[in-house]
């Protein structure tokens, strides 16, 4: 399914304005997933067993391992589903990307507008980037129109009256916009997840019953420090939100010097779009150490932000040095620094 929202009527023009619909979520699906979370919220990893730590799982593959083996549970990961006992999935992911407060649209077909002589007129040319024809190179099934939209497109031309006769459905619309890239690419999993469970007798296992488990007394350290780097860096959005995943639930205190410098440095880090409640106690203990005014870039390490954290915070002024070596050397690609004393 390939959808667009009209959004607007743009110089008697019907304009997409970008916003690619690839599915929805009904309310009967909202209700089978809650549902489904309540008969299985409780659940824990078990041993001698088979799990699929899936797409819509926050948590990192490399903490699984490390945890099943530091705990011996003899846990094996697999992908094939007649394999499995378990799936582990994210309440936190799916809640936020897909279970969203639902909206009201008339979904119509695309060929009542595209194939209607009388609506002609307000199309845009197809070759426009803005044309409600296709999407991706795939021709667009459906159109979801708001009331409000409703209402205006039928001020615009009566003949669009027909639009009532499609009744409203309340659901959730998957957009395909910047950043949405995880949600879009595993929803099929989501809409499967009902069947398959039911299908092959499997087991739902929420990671923040693992993460709570793996990361008692955990705290960030350089190596931490380095690899929350990369992930932050990466052109991957996922990556970020693995790395927000990790953060949350590190101990504070012993971490907070590489909290201050991540959260000074990078302002994608003030943001908490799953509502993760770990994430958002963190937010709130590192909020009154940010100094540096959040950009769209990163404030300059040596001539703003290094200087700055230090006068504010010279207890940890020598922890800072260090997160700017591990950090200038993630930046040339080189382990060219050994070490930085503050004195």
């Amino acid at each position: 399914m390939v959808g667009v929202i009209i959004n607007c009527v743009i110089n008697r023009k019907l304009n997409g304005n970008w916003d690619t619909v690839t599915g929805y979520v009904s309310e009967e699906m909202r209700k089978k997933y809650n549902e489904l979370y309540e008969a299985n919220k409780e659940n824990k990893l078990e041993a001698n067993t088979t799990v699929y730590l899936t797409p819509l799982a926050n948590f990192p593959p490399y903490k699984l391992k490390n945890y099943v083996e530091e705990n011996s549970l003899n846990v094996k990961t697999a992908r094939k589903l007649d394999k499995l006992d378990s799936l582990i999935i994210s309440h936190d992911f799916i809640t936020s990307s897909y279970l969203t407060p639902p909206k009201e649209y008339h979904m119509v077909p695309a060929e009542m507008i595209l194939n209607n002589s009388s609506l002609k007129k307000y199309l845009n040319d197809p070759s426009d980037w803005s044309n409600i024809y296709k999407r991706d190179g795939e021709p667009v099934t459906h159109y979801f129109i708001t009331p409000e939209r409703r209402e205006e497109l039928i001020r615009l031309d009566n003949k669009f009256s027909f639009i009532k006769d499609y009744p409203l459905t309340k659901c959730v619309l998957v957009l395909k916009t910047w950043g949405n890239k995880r949600i879009t690419d595993n929803f099929d999993f989501f809409l499967n997840l009902f069947e398959n469970i039911e299908k092959h007798n499997l087991k739902i296992i929420y990671d923040h019953h693992i993460s709570e488990a793996t990361n008692q007394g955990l705290s960030l350290d350089e190596d931490v420090f380095e690899n929350i780097l990369s992930m932050i860096s990466s052109k991957d959005e996922s990556n970020l939100e693995i790395a927000k995943e990790i953060l949350a639930n590190l101990e504070y205190t012993p971490s907070e010097p590489y909290f201050i410098y991540l959260f000074n440095y990078f302002h994608q880090l003030h943001k908490n779009p799953t509502n993760n409640k770990n994430y958002n106690y963190l937010l709130k203990q590192v909020k009154k150490h940010i100094h540096s005014r959040p950009t769209k870039y990163a404030p300059s390490i040596l001539d703003e932000m290094i200087p700055t954290l230090m006068n504010k915070h010279p207890e940890h002024a020598q922890d800072f040095m260090n997160c700017f070596r591990i950090h200038m050397n993630f930046l040339i690609k080189r382990d060219v620094i050994k070490e930085i004393k503050t004195h």
